[in-house]
């Protein structure tokens, strides 16, 4: 394997083989315009300019075998949409069920250190945390 490819298992199903997966079969997803820019901007430096990068939105009905998703921001005085836009579950499920065989979830610790507003973000806040497993 070269240094641009990585390797994924696949799934155990009956006549599928595992190979090796070239950048482009990962998405990296990205909630906010401006993050999915400087992912770009830093994996085609690195060497990868064929990854697909962009927003939940782009990558709707859209599938690879690998999805990372970036969570941008480190702290909750850093969201520029709201802890509220950031943790929608219903965005989540869309971001990670593009990954065919796995998910990633790219955050800073920091961006779970808050207390909740209302009992909705309490909802938000939990399902995340639970996803990501730290309950």
């Amino acid at each position: 394997i070269d240094g641009r490819e990585i390797f994924v298992a696949g799934r155990a199903e009956p006549g599928r083989r595992e190979r090796p997966q070239s950048a482009a079969d990962v998405l990296v997803v990205a909630p906010y315009n401006a993050q999915v820019n400087l992912l770009r901007n830093r994996l085609a430096q690195a060497g990868f300019p064929d990854t697909p990068v962009g927003t939940v939105d782009a990558f709707q009905g859209q599938e690879a075998p690998v999805v990372v998703l970036s969570m941008t921001a480190s702290a909750r005085d850093r969201v520029s949409r709201g802890m509220a836009f950031l943790f929608d579950v219903h965005r989540l499920n869309v971001a990670i069920s593009r990954g065919q065989v796995a998910a990633y979830v790219l955050r800073s610790r920091a961006l779970t250190d808050i207390a909740p507003a209302s009992p909705r973000d309490l909802l938000a806040l939990g399902a995340f945390l639970e996803l990501t497993g730290n309950p």
